[in-house]
């Protein structure tokens, strides 16, 4: 908008005529008062009445501009709400937002969806209370677009709106737009390659066991026609040996791909969390249309598994359930601690939990799956209840999937009891070999005073780490840039002053797929989920410092997995 308009020049011409007037009138003025004063104060009385006249008429032509410039810009914005509020030919909301945050124009595509109107002036976060601060901000202060996206509760589901802020003279243009199936054929795009990522690394396995097998096939028959002793035999011992040794080599990579996470603070005391969390994705991967229930209890009890695994097994089940019965229907999730009293959770002391995964084409509640008219599926199983129930028995639990009334189906996940932190302690301070074995081969950056430096490092030596050292924060950044991919990094709260969560979101952002642990001698031993860290109060204590590693792995590997769900289109 222009600050001097066509009104302005038209009051500086009149301010002229005004000046001129006032300037007779001031002269005729003189005039009479020079019989009444004396020569010697002339000029000065004629200074102070000029000084007077000049002085309000500039305040009065300070005025008329503020005045004129204010009802410009009253206008301007009357006329952009208007003409938002008239935008019929839009399927989008778009509404007209001043710099105070509150709404001015709405089209009929915003007032039908969002039931707002221009003469409410609603505030943007009434209409969107999941609006964060940080947002609500960067839309009204921006000066070129921006894009805002957030979780919008609807009706039981949960839809994800993209906010594209324009500015326009003292107003912001929003223009609404719900992605919410657009984000759900990109989670379902991820993983379908995640499947076939999985297809093509058990394509390759095998075409290298195929050739190894026929290798080893091959010299043993040569080895029949062939005397003892001779060359050819000792060459192809040679040949059936290094096939071997091969085959072991990638059975034991196929071994570090599948490894199960070690239960521990952040993969069983919140074992509710986790299917929560599976929950809200299955909401953000299936059609709106589904109809999605939640029947989860509090206070779990921990189970024998990581926590990313149960939320990778419950998400896939539902999606295999869903894609079953081959039609839009509802989903339940339900989970809670064995009961004698349901049918469908009784399964004994045995095991911690029990999850029930159930997929029906019928809308009513009667019609829901029960245990009584159940029945297991027949057929071979696919390969999402195969590699689901090599998990799940692996950790010493058990998966049954059955069929029920009017096509649904049923997945039972019944979860065990995690092996006591205790049995991670040998009695000497020695490090359990199963232990040994998880963390062997692992890069791991040591970012400690050099008095506790030598004696953690033995340590993890001893168990097969590679341990990189720093005994300040400036070596410390310096080595996470160098090294390149760290599994763990251990850092004492000492190094780093007052500024601890800001550090480790800093270092979690160069090493996202690194576990951080940090000491810190007058805290208790906890997992800080805001900032992604273990805390640990004695390094002196092997077995709980190899745990705590353990426990920051399963959370770094976590933090991926969420920012791989939510990261934009």
């Amino acid at each position: 908008m222009r600050f001097f308009k066509t009104e302005v020049w038209s009051y500086a011409v009149l301010l002229i005529i005004l000046f001129a007037i006032a300037s007779l009138a001031v002269m005729a003025v003189m005039n009479h008062i020079e019989e009444y004063v004396p020569a010697e104060q002339i000029l000065t009385v004629s200074t102070l009445i000029w000084s007077l006249t000049l002085g309000f008429m500039l305040i009065a032509g300070a005025f008329g501009l503020w005045a004129i410039k204010f009802s410009g810009e009253i206008e301007s914005r009357r006329r952009l709400s208007r003409f938002i509020s008239a935008m019929d030919y839009l399927a989008d909301p778009v509404i007209a937002v001043d710099r105070r945050g509150r709404i001015t124009g709405a089209n009929p595509a915003a007032a039908r969806t969002l039931a707002v109107r221009a003469h409410d002036e609603r505030l943007l976060t009434e209409v969107f209370p999941t609006l964060t601060d940080d947002n609500f901000s960067a839309i009204l202060k921006a000066a070129e677009p921006v894009e805002v996206e957030l979780s919008a509760p609807s009706g039981g589901l949960e839809r994800i709106l993209r906010l594209r802020a324009q500015p326009a003279d003292d107003l912001v243009i929003v223009q609404i737009s719900d992605v919410t199936k657009m984000n759900a054929r990109r989670i379902q795009s991820m993983y379908m390659a995640r499947l076939q990522l999985i297809g093509q690394l058990a394509r390759g396995v095998t075409y290298d066991l195929t050739n190894l097998l026929g290798a080893i096939s091959g010299h043993a028959s040569l080895l029949a026609r062939i005397p003892p002793g001779s060359i050819e035999s000792r060459q192809s011992v040679d040949a059936i040996l290094r096939s071997s040794e091969q085959g072991i080599s990638i059975a034991q990579r196929l071994l570090e791909l599948a490894q199960p996470g070690v239960a521990g603070p952040t993969a069983t005391r919140s074992t509710g969390e986790h299917i929560r969390n599976a929950v809200s994705a299955i909401r953000e991967s299936l059609p709106e249309q589904w109809k999605i229930e939640e029947d989860v209890e509090e206070s779990l009890p921990p189970v024998g598994i990581g926590g990313i695994q149960v939320e990778q097994m419950i998400l896939n089940l539902a999606l295999h359930a869903a894609e079953r019965i081959g039609t839009i229907g509802r989903l339940r999730i339900s989970a809670g601690r064995p009961s004698a009293s349901r049918a469908m959770f009784n399964v004994g002391d045995k095991y911690a939990c029990v999850v029930l995964v159930s997929a029906s084409p019928s809308p009513d509640d009667s019609d829901m799956p029960g245990g009584q008219d159940s029945a297991p599926i027949d057929g071979e199983p696919g390969i999402i209840e195969s590699v689901v129930r090599s998990m799940i028995e692996e950790s010493g639990g058990n998966l049954f999937s059955m069929r029920g009334p009017y096509g649904s189906v049923i997945h039972r996940l019944t979860l065990s009891r995690p092996i006591p932190e205790t049995s991670l302690h040998t009695g000497d301070g020695a490090i359990p070999e199963a232990v040994a074995q998880i963390v062997a081969g692992w890069r791991l950056l040591l970012a400690v005073p050099a008095r506790k430096c030598d004696r953690m490092a033995s340590t993890m030596t001893d168990a097969k780490i590679q341990v990189f050292r720093a005994h300040d924060m400036v070596s410390a950044l310096a080595e996470i840039e160098k090294q390149g991919v760290l599994d763990a990094i251990v850092m004492d709260k000492t190094l780093m002053g007052t500024e601890v969560s800001g550090i480790v979101r800093a270092v979690t952002r160069l090493q996202p797929e690194a576990g951080v642990v940090v000491i810190d001698e007058d805290a208790q031993s906890r997992i800080d989920q805001s900032c992604n860290a273990v805390f640990v109060p004695d390094p002196t204590d092997g077995p709980r410092l190899f745990s705590a590693l353990i426990e920051a792995r399963n959370l770094a590997m976590r933090r991926r997995q969420q920012q791989g769900r939510h990261s934009p289109a």
